[in-house]
């Protein structure tokens, strides 16, 4: 099982693995099973102290539990959180309200570490919501020069409000600016990191017939806005990294 928080909430939407089945040697059965006893009983100031003996185990269960320890480590997996992200998930027009919980407080380093361990999880619904909680944080990151979130000690917070205008900003800065402007620089920076986190797991995720289209939607409808295909995002140029990106941006607006 992945934290019981998560799986109560996630398991209707069908986004988490069932983590059953042979973990291979009887000891890392017993650290599968260690690990996921501590991180149902963790907090994000504890979290760290369950991974410590499965740091080195490459199976789908342990990449599933640092996934979900991930999200509790960064403040998302709250009941209310989590309830509230998911709600916005299953609403039309409920991006930007979805971008700002899943946002890790401007976190890039955990957000990625997160995204990575969810997409090796085996679960196409994690390895969805680590990429958008990827592309949340690089967004709210870029608090420097988009200062539509709140920046206090560098816990970057993002209300949906916040997060609405942080998207409307920097698409105009996509379309209007140039090379050389620090709003323009950070914003193919931010649209390059969303745009490699849809491509890392839209294969699994959004490619077939059974994936979530509240997610995938948007996704799709900025690839047919920028002139792409699914098949293109394997090779995409710079100019189709910008599009693409200013598309998505659009797309997940209010």
């Amino acid at each position: 099982m992945v934290h019981s928080k998560f799986t109560a909430l996630v398991a209707g939407l069908g986004l988490v693995a069932t983590l059953t089945g042979c973990e291979g040697a009887q000891s890392d059965k017993d650290k599968i099973m260690e690990a996921q006893y501590c991180l149902d009983k963790a907090d994000a100031s504890s979290v760290d102290s369950c991974l410590g003996g499965i740091s080195s185990l490459t199976s789908t269960n342990a990449y599933s539990i640092r996934c979900s320890a991930g999200f509790l480590k960064s403040g998302v997996t709250s009941s209310q959180n989590m309830a509230e992200a998911i709600t916005a998930i299953q609403n039309n027009g409920g991006a930007a309200t979805m971008l700002s919980i899943l946002n890790f407080d401007g976190s890039t380093s955990l957000a990625n570490w997160t995204a990575d361990q969810c997409a090796q999880s085996g679960s196409t619904g994690l390895a969805l919501l680590g990429a958008m909680a990827k592309s949340a944080t690089a967004l709210a990151s870029a608090v420097n020069d988009f200062p539509s979130c709140s920046n206090t000690g560098g816990t970057i917070t993002c209300d949906q409000a916040q997060m609405d205008q942080l998207l409307a900003d920097m698409e105009s800065a996509l379309q209007s600016g140039s090379p050389g402007q620090a709003t323009y620089d950070t914003a193919i920076e931010t649209v390059t990191s969303v745009v490699e986190s849809v491509q890392a797991v839209y294969a699994v995720s959004c490619a077939t017939a059974s994936a979530n289209k509240d997610l995938c939607g948007p996704i799709d409808d900025a690839l047919a806005s920028a002139n792409l295909t699914p098949a293109d995002l394997a090779g995409l140029t710079s100019a189709q990294i910008k599009d693409l990106g200013t598309q998505l941006l659009a797309q997940w607006q209010q």
